[in-house]
This record gives structure tokens, sequence and C-alpha cells, in this order.
């Protein structure tokens, strides 16, 4: 104990390793220590823990206090020299490793002055080939002060190499310590993998069961916000009150000990967090706002800023730098030269080589055109009738929603599979319905819960909330249709012509082998009479595309995207009884699929000698998901009406590191005017593919009022081809060309 502490030495203290970083020496206030000096000193612990990770101490009154390396140059006289070839060795290893230089690109120089070189650590430091545009936020993010960057790269550009890019370059550069990552729960795993596989930077993965582990390992007063310097954790996790008050107390308590709390937040889908246009925020958005405070530097990672309305694309940014940013539905000449400063955008046709040619594989975009039945044809013509007889009842905009509602879900459902329609058909009659012992169907308001309109919207309102699995959003669907159904019927009686089609739909139902009660059996009992046109063209394609005599091709992988679960049960139930298509070559991922499962699947999707051929997801499950690895084919069962959608899932195989031309499959037909606008706003997506932001919202409308508005359904089929897209690539004035377009078409 008698030596002196220097900074800059390994000490052993308090039973862990740790490094001085700030010594002040005073003098001794007890008896026994008076005239003896003391030492104050400052230490960063070694061991990754961070509970706490700094500490400010006495060395003199520290027991067991170890000093494990002094700091003094070695005598050169007491060993041999190394040999030439050794030395040579060394000396090269020093050089070959030494850190890279890039030119700063926004120094302006002139003839008088020289350029600006600045050492770049992260290429070097990863595991990685880096692309040359990959390098464009780390040099924006080192002439900040303090790091504020929207990354909304296109769908498949390497925005995580990019983020991670941008971390261990600041780690390096000894700017931050402290980080943390919050994003979908399902890519948690992901992140955690890439950041230790492709950065060597280790993340511990914060939920419920780490944190016993750690309470366990630790003590049960940690605080694990507190105790790891790097956390990845999900924004749904994050958001609930005791996490979020853990946090926060964690944060307090930081800051009274030090100015330092964290360092940096990383985003993930960030979207997620735009705050709605006019509605409340969400709790994610609040969440976000609460937490940001903390944190130094920021990073947000999208590839959709821009969901059309700026009010709510100016709130993300608002989130992002609340000093230079505030929501407004109009950006101002000033916010926009500071847009120019923070948001990065680059989409795939920014990137071409020498020759012109596109820098990514070409992507293939091609309906499968089908010929529906008879009773498929005519449940689309009823349906449409039945929403021109429920949207005119509406008498106020509340009634109008919630009828709305009723009609697009239904649609929607349809549009899937008629299996899924079936399902929902039923759950909106029983609301509504009585059978007699004659098995007659009777509206009666006798069957109805004492529900009102305003009751129905706030049940749908519940639907559109972003945070939802697969399973919560198709049962407040269920429910919401029952509300809504049970409002419209207290309110509007039994109206003969609305009993007319209702009866008219069941009974095609019915024809179809769809009727409530073989519903009500098992699944495999029924299947060999449950067929759909969209299923048999599937088969059609999987013996053309994925068999070679006979068998299931090695080299070969599809995805079959659909926004439902009763779709993705329906089409692996029909693959698996009358095709004979079965586990493991098919395999299943949806909302509620646990990360390990996750993630294990997609490893064996992109392992070429794993035995899987086709995967059946659903949106919730393709958010972030990398598969271009083995696959090139995907197959929409159904078109989501918001055209991002449509591109996120292209986009999980048409990404940086995919090495052969990509194909997209989407269904049309000649007999539904339904199915056609979807396709051709397929192609629209095709044409404009990741500059979906603002355009693809504008596209999102068409559709919806298709759909809903019966004053525009014969002109927005076939007008739809005459907005153009591609002569401008600036997304706000496509956005205004489209609302031309669309102006001259209504009227």
């Amino acid at each position: 104990m008698s030596k002196k502490p220097q900074v800059g030495q390994m000490v052993l203290i308090r039973r862990r390793p740790a490094i001085i970083r700030e010594i002040e020496t005073t003098k001794g206030i007890n008896s026994y220590e008076k005239d003896q000096d003391l030492h104050l000193v400052s230490v960063e612990y070694l061991d990754n823990w961070d509970y706490p990770g700094e500490d400010h101490l006495i060395w003199e009154r520290e027991r067991g206090a170890k000093i494990l390396s002094k700091i003094a140059f070695p005598k050169v006289e007491s060993t041999m020299s190394d040999n030439t070839r050794n030395f040579n060795a060394f000396r090269n290893g020093i050089k070959w490793g030494s850190l890279g230089q890039y030119f700063n690109f926004n120094k302006q120089t002139t003839e008088s002055s020289l350029p600006v070189y600045t050492r770049l650590f992260s290429p070097w430091k990863s595991a990685i080939k880096v692309e040359d545009y990959q390098l464009v936020p780390v040099v924006k993010a080192l002439q900040m002060h303090r790091v504020r960057l929207l990354l909304a790269d296109g769908v498949g550009l390497g925005k995580t190499i990019q983020a991670g890019l941008i971390a261990t370059e600041l780690i390096h550069q000894r700017r931050i310590r402290k980080i943390l990552i919050v994003c979908p729960a399902s890519l948690q795993l992901q992140w955690q993998e890439e950041m230790f596989e492709k950065f060597n930077l280790k993340f511990v993965i914060l939920d419920s069961n780490e944190v016993v582990r750690i309470q366990k390992k630790i003590g049960i007063d940690t605080n694990p916000w507190s105790a790891i310097p790097k956390i990845i954790t999900s924004m749904d996790y994050l958001r609930q009150i005791d996490v979020n008050n853990k946090f926060e107390i964690s944060a307090r308590q930081r800051i009274t000990r030090t100015k330092r709390v964290w360092d940096l937040l990383i985003v993930d889908e960030a979207h997620n967090f735009s705050p709605n246009s006019y509605t409340r925020e969400s709790k994610r958005t609040r969440m976000l706002r609460q937490i940001s405070k903390w944190f130094e530097h920021r990073l947000f990672l999208t590839a959709t800023p821009h969901n059309g309305y700026t009010l709510s694309y100016t709130g993300l940014l608002e989130l992002l730098d609340p000093i230079k940013f505030h929501r407004t539905p109009i950006i101002e000449d000033r916010m926009k030269n500071d847009i120019k400063d923070v948001v990065i955008r680059r989409l795939k046709s920014d990137f071409i080589d020498d020759e012109g040619n596109s820098y990514f594989p070409k992507r293939h975009v091609d309906a499968i055109n089908v010929e529906l039945k008879p009773q498929e044809v005519e449940l689309f013509y009823l349906i449409n009738q039945y929403k021109q007889k429920i949207v005119q009842r509406s008498e106020d905009d509340t009634e109008k929603r919630v009828h709305i509602f009723i009609f697009t879900l239904l649609a929607k459902r349809l549009l899937s599979s008629t299996y899924a329609f079936a399902k929902t058909w039923w759950v909106h009659l029983q609301s509504s319905k009585e059978k007699s012992k004659e098995g007659e169907i009777k509206y009666t308001q006798m069957s109805l819960m004492d529900v009102s309109y305003d009751e129905a919207d706030i049940a749908i309102r519940r639907t559109e909330e972003k945070d939802l699995l697969d399973e919560q959003r198709e049962n407040l669907e269920n429910t919401a249709i029952s509300i809504a159904t049970s409002a419209f019927q207290l309110a509007k009686g039994s109206l003969s012509e609305i009993e007319t089609i209702r009866n008219e739909i069941t009974s095609k139902l019915s024809e179809m082998d769809l009727s409530e009660e073989i519903l009500d059996q098992k699944f495999e009992d029924r299947i060999s009479t449950i067929e759909d046109t969209k299923i048999a063209s599937i088969r059609e394609w999987i013996e053309e595309k994925l068999m070679e005599n006979g068998k299931l091709r090695n080299d070969e992988r599809v995805i079959i995207f659909t926004e439902y679960k009763d779709t993705q049960t329906y089409v692996q139930k029909v693959l698996d009884e009358k095709f004979n298509l079965m586990a493991p070559e098919v395999q299943i991922l949806h909302g509620t699929t646990n990360q390990s499962a996750r993630n294990l699947l997609k490893q064996e999707f992109n392992d070429k000698s794993s035995k899987i051929r086709m995967l059946i997801a659903t949106d919730t499950a393709s958010e972030g998901l990398n598969l271009q690895l083995a696959c090139r084919y995907i197959i929409h069962y159904d078109i989501p009406w918001n055209p991002s959608k449509l591109e996120q899932r292209n986009g999980r195989v048409d990404r940086h590191g995919q090495a052969r031309e990509v194909h997209i499959f989407h269904f049309n037909s000649e007999n539904s005017a339904d199915m056609k606008l979807l396709a051709k706003v397929a192609s629209k997506v095709n044409t404009i593919q990741d500059d979906l932001g603002q355009v693809g919202e504008v596209l999102a409308q068409v559709v919806h009022r298709h759909f809903t508005d019966t004053s525009i359904y014969d002109w927005s089929i076939d007008d739809l081809e005459n907005v153009d897209l591609t002569q401008t690539s600036d997304a706000e004035e496509k956005h205004k060309q489209i609302k031309r377009n669309l102006w001259k078409m209504a009227n």
C-alpha cells in the first residue's frame, strides 16, 4: 500500500480490474491520518460490468488494493535485441494495421490551402467488406459535436452495418462507451449477432429473463440499466411502466455521480415511433421522447422516414433533435437546410457502376394470372354491393368510419383468401343474427350487445396500434367488427336489402364448403373440399420453379407472404394435406414466433444445405429479416394496401448481399377489378421501389379510396397507370405529381 498510484496504471481494487483515470492528492483529517497524503482516485473498471463502471475512492482506505502495472520504460540493456527479420515483421504489422485516412470532402480547399485529413478507425476494426457509400454516414458523424443522424437508406442497403461502423468509430475515438439499441423484439438476436460477429461489440439483450439472471449474479437490488454498458432491448419492453421507471432512476443516479449518463442511442425501424398526424401520441412515441434526453448522440434508422404526412415526419425529426426541429405541417426553409445535415437517404437506383449498370442485382416483378371461380367472382360483387348499402347509411364521420371499417376488413380478408374471409364473415354475422328453431336466420335487436358507434370507434382504433402481433391484431379486428356490427344493427335496425345481401354471401360460402358448421370442424376433416384459385396456382408455380424430376431442388427457396395468420394456416395445411409438402421443407413464421426459434429458422433458411425450401410468413414477422443468402423468389399471396409493407417484404431478399436476380410474384385476375387494381399498385411499387415514403402513402390512399368511395371506383383502376413516377427523383415532387394526377382524375 506504500506505493503511490499513477494515472494510467492498471490496478486491482474491490476485487475488480480497473485503470486509473484521475488522481487528486489531499491531506488526512483523522488523527491517525494527520499529515498523511491521501489519494482520491477515479477508476474505470475493465470487467465490462457497469455496477458501477466507474468509481471515485481514496486509495489508502481500500483494503487489498493492488497495482498491477507500473508506468516506466523497460530497461533496454537487460534484454537482447530482436533479430532484423523479427523486427521488420513487427514493424510491417504495425504499418499494415495502422489506421486508414479519408479526405474530408465537405471542407472547401483552395490552391493555397491543404486538404484536411482525419484518421478513420472503423473499417479496420470490423470484419466486413466495406462499401464506399457505407462510410458516408461515418464521415458525417465525425463532423458533428453531438451526433444526430437519421439514416434513411432504402431497404437492403445495410443500415445495420452503417450503424455498427458509426458506433465502432466513436468507441475507438473514445467519444462513447455506453450504448443502447432499441429495436423490434424480433430483431434483437439479429442485432446482437451482427454487432459481435462484424464489429466485436458485445451487447446484452435486456428482457425480463436477463434481469432475473443479473440480479441472481450481482444482487437483488441491481438495476440492470446501471450494470450493463451495452444493451439491446425491444421497443415494447422499454415502454412498460416499471421498466421505464428503472431506466429513469438509473439515469438520474448516474447524473448525480457523473455528467456522463448514456452516450449513443440507436433506434432501429424508427418509423414505428413517428407521431400520428393528428391523434394522441402512441406509447412508443412517448417512451422515446422520455428516454432520448439522456443520450449525447442519437442515430435513427428507417427505410421509410416519410409516411406522406409532414406533421408525422417533422415529429420524428423533433425526437431526433428537438433543438433544430419542431413538429409542423409545413417544412420551413431553415428546417430544410437542417434536414440536409441530419438526414442521409440513398436508394438502390443511386448506385451504378462505370458502365451505367445497377450496382445491385436486377429485380423482376411478374403477375400470376388466375381465373377466379364463379363463386369467388360473385363474392367480390356482393361485397361491393354490401359496401354501398352500409356506407350510404352513414350520418356522421364516426358512423362512416365504423361502416368503412366493416367493409374494408371483409374486403381485405376476401382478397387474402376465401378461408380467411369466411372466418371473419361468421364473426361478423354472430353479432347480428339469431337462429330460429326452423334454422332461418333473423336479424333482430334481441341478440345485439348494447353498444354505440363511439364504443365501436374506440375498438377500431385499438386495431390500428403499431405494436401488435399477428394474433393480437386479428383478435382485436374480430372484436372490433363484432362491436361495429352490433352498433350498426342497433342504430339502423333490420334492413331488408342488407339482409338479402348477407344471405346471398352466406349461400355462396356454403356452396364453397365454407359454411359456419364446416369451419367448426377440424381443418384436416374438411381440407379435401376447401380450395381457392390461388392455392392451385401456387402448386403449379412450385412444380415449375422449385421442382426438378418430381423433387424439390436444392438450390432454390421461396417465401410466401400473407397479411393474415388465418391465410397462413390455410396455405400451410393445403400444401401439407393435398400436395404432400410439409415440414421440414415447409416452415411458417409469424409474429408470435419466439426469438430463438425465429433466429434458428433464419439461419437454416439461409443455409443452402438445410432442408427448408418454402417459408410462409406474415408481415409482422418479415420486418428486418435478412433472407437473401439462399433465396431469390417471393410470392405475395395477398397484396397489402400499404405499399411500404409490400416493399418491406421484397427487401427480405432484394438487399445488399444478394448474388442473383430477384423474382417477385403477385396474383392478378381479369375478372376481379379489385385484384387488378392491387396488381397495378404492385407494379407501381416496383417502379419507384424503395423511394416509397411520401409516394407510397398516396398510393395507399388510392387503394383505400377505390374500396371505400364509389365516386372514383370506375376511374381509379385504369387511370392509375397514368401516374408517372419516373420523371423525377425527388420524393416531394413525386408526391405533388401524384396529387395533381388524382385531382385531374377525380374531376
